[in-house]
């Protein structure tokens, strides 16, 4: 998710208009996103990644630098099959610190931090998909 996803998704939410997605909430939007994401995607480290390039097939590269550099398309491999990834509880979303301190300077309603961050977890495959 690129910022431009993100600001797509504010504005969806209506956090910000179109016409104002550049201005004051833009590094702000940005800064929550990935506190979110941080916090929703934790999870066990990959220990190598497969690469998949034209000329090679399928590569196995035990460093992401390497697997991004020589392949266009990379998935990270477990050495355990990964649990589904969920939501954040509400207490999870309130428990964080930088999250609440980051609303702080945004003023926003509860319920539209939940929303956002709803929005940024499905944009990534987390939670019910609508």
């Amino acid at each position: 998710m690129n910022t431009d996803d993100i600001l797509r998704a504010a504005v969806k939410c209506q956090l910000i208009t179109t016409g104002n997605r550049d201005g004051l909430y833009a590094d702000s939007l940005v800064r929550f996103a990935s506190l979110i994401l941080a916090e929703a995607l934790a999870e066990q480290e990959p220990v190598a990644w497969r690469g998949y390039t034209i000329t090679n097939g399928y590569t196995l590269h035990f460093h992401y630098g390497e697997a991004h550099r020589v392949a266009s398309k990379i998935e990270p491999l477990y050495t355990a099959p990964q649990p589904a990834k969920q939501p954040l509880t509400d207490e999870q979303l309130w428990a964080n610190d930088e999250i609440m301190a980051l609303n702080a300077d945004l003023g926003w309603h509860m319920d539209t931090i939940k929303t956002f961050a709803r929005a940024i977890e499905r944009a990534h495959g987390i939670g019910e998909q609508e």
